[in-house]
């Protein structure tokens, strides 16, 4: 079914603007309404359409949008002089057959595959847009009433614009053109030639130019002095030299002033070799594209993780290219650590899990007299970090005839004020035994002889088990009095010891006119014990040097 919209610039007549079906195919009628108005309109952009006839409607028809429909196949174009208006971009069109339509002034055709393209008979067309395709030539001699063209992004090294005397706007960045001439084009308002090779641009007799933007070129020289337009303030509309080869800025120095530094700056180092530098992110896809100098940095892009990965490195340095380069993102996927726990926050296991992945839950441990029941989340889309709870219910058969177990106390050396007690499962330690040890402090009861976990009053009964005291042995304070002597300068010395320690090898004192007879535990002579290096300590305690005269 076609659609009809309402009257717009082509005069009386039908203007067709949509249609309804499936199948992709639309022939446009001769006439459409109740009056049998003659189409003079057909606006399908992006439908999806794959074949359009305009046979019935080719002597009326004055506008033509097919733009967006890729692959379309278009009857009738060839009977359609009356056209004046012709939009086929994005259709991905390799080659495109005009020279019947003498009457277009606006020819649309960017983002296709033409190679070539023949407009010598379009002698009345104002505006073409051609950007996006793969041009290796374009013939626009003939157009003379030309106002606006657009170009940009083929493969073109030559175009002829000197008989274009109407012209207000080219756009012919990223060719591959080493000349241009422009002076003629005295109504000339915007300019784009940025990523060509050209080495000069005359610029002159440009009287009207708002807009210049040369960038990424081979020019050594840029003169402006008579673009009063360009050089206004209040007038210009945009300015970019930078990456050619200039070195004289002294005739740019209006435009530096009001656009900056950054309208001429960098320059090349002459000679200089641009490299592209392509940076590709997940499933292949272009994050950036750059032109970057020979030695020269490439500017990292966002890298663009998707969802679930974590951004590592790029695959290669481009802090220094030499050539063109493919720098390629590299990603891992997340992981997160699951956290299972049971009875009490008792930890039953910790996995870790890929991004969207499920983990694998533990056996769930229920305690005696209690049934698992379920986990409290759900764990077979892991995103994030989880901790995930064992939910139990009591048994009710075993809470009538609880469990007892034996507690059992290892005094571990010391003596304790009883030795095990009896509790129910699930029910707490309550008081614990006192504890003592000669010569030692008690540090607790803990569920190994060294190291383990410390219990107190309030921890809680599962099964039966061992405690054990820890002691820490006492530290004395051991004097040796030298009695008349001396060891080295010092008449008293002394050491700290552990309790039940050695004495270990003892110090000799010295006495002028007496033998050193040993180390007493009585300061008398003819009294005390004496000691050794293998005497234990058990106290604080002082030991005295004996003497005998020698004669």
């Amino acid at each position: 079914e076609i659609r009809s919209g309402d009257a717009a610039e082509y005069g009386d007549g039908a203007y067709v603007t949509d249609y309804e079906g499936n199948d992709g195919t639309v022939t446009v009628p001769r006439t459409l309404g109740d009056q049998s108005a003659p189409v003079v309109s057909v606006s399908l952009w992006g439908k999806g359409l794959t074949a359009l006839s305009v046979t019935a409607c080719s002597s009326s028809l004055k506008y033509l949008d097919y733009a967006n429909n890729p692959g379309i196949s278009v009857q009738g174009m060839g009977a359609c002089t009356e056209l004046e208006a012709l939009d086929c971009s994005y259709g991905g069109l390799s080659t495109l057959d005009v020279s019947a339509n003498t009457k277009l002034t606006r020819l649309t055709c960017y983002g296709n595959n033409l190679t070539a393209l023949n407009l010598s008979t379009l002698t009345v067309l104002a505006r073409l847009e051609c950007s996006s395709n793969e041009l290796g030539t374009l013939n626009v001699s003939n157009l003379a009433d030309l106002t606006f063209l657009d170009c940009s992004y083929n493969s073109l090294s030559t175009l002829d614009v000197s008989s274009l005397a109407k012209l207000e706007s080219l756009s012919c960045s990223n060719n591959k053109l080493t000349t241009l001439g422009v002076s003629s084009l005295t109504k000339l308002v915007n300019l784009n030639c940025s990523n060509n090779k050209l080495t000069t641009l005359a610029i002159a007799g440009l009287t009207k130019l708002r807009s210049l933007f040369c960038s990424d070129n081979e020019l050594t020289t840029l003169d402006v002095s008579s673009n009063t337009m360009l050089t206004n303030p209040n007038q210009s509309w945009g300015f970019d030299c930078s990456y050619n080869n200039i070195s004289d800025f002294d005739k740019l120095q209006e435009l530096i002033g009001y656009f900056g530094q950054g309208s001429v700056n960098p320059q090349k180092v002459s000679p200089v070799t641009f490299y592209t530098v392509i940076f590709r992110g997940w499933n292949d896809t272009v994050l950036a594209e750059q032109r970057v100098a020979h030695g020269k940095a490439a500017t990292e892009p966002a890298p663009a993780p998707p969802v679930g990965y974590s951004f590592v490195r790029w695959d290669k340095a481009f802090t220094n290219v030499t050539s063109a380069l493919t720098v390629t993102a590299q990603y891992q996927i997340k992981t997160y650590t699951v956290t299972f726990k049971g009875w009490n926050g008792a930890v039953l296991s910790a996995p870790k899990v890929n991004h969207g992945s499920a983990a694998t839950a533990p056996p769930p441990a229920p305690p005696v007299g209690y049934t698992f029941v379920s986990w409290d989340r759900a764990f077979t889309n892991v995103t994030s970090a989880l901790t995930v709870t064992a939910q139990y219910r009591k048994d009710a058969a075993k809470e009538q005839n609880p469990v007892i177990y034996t507690i059992a106390f290892n005094a571990n050396g010391g003596k304790a004020s009883f030795a095990s007690v009896a509790r129910a499962h699930g029910s707490k330690l309550g008081a614990l035994p006192a504890a003592s040890r000669t010569g030692h402090s008690f540090q607790g009861w803990f569920t190994a002889k060294a190291k383990g976990t410390k219990a107190t009053a309030a921890t809680p009964v599962s099964g039966g088990i061992t405690y054990y005291a820890q002691w820490k042995a006492n530290a004395y304070t051991v004097k040796f009095n030298a009695n008349g002597g001396k060891v080295g300068k010092a008449s008293v010395t002394s050491a700290k010891k552990s309790y039940g320690s050695k004495l270990g090898k003892l110090s000799v004192p010295k006495r002028t006119g007496y033998k050193f007879l040993g180390w007493y535990t009585a300061k008398a002579a003819s009294k005390g014990k004496k000691v050794s290096a293998n005497t234990k300590v058990a106290k604080s305690v002082t030991y005295y040097a004996h003497w005998k005269k020698v004669r």
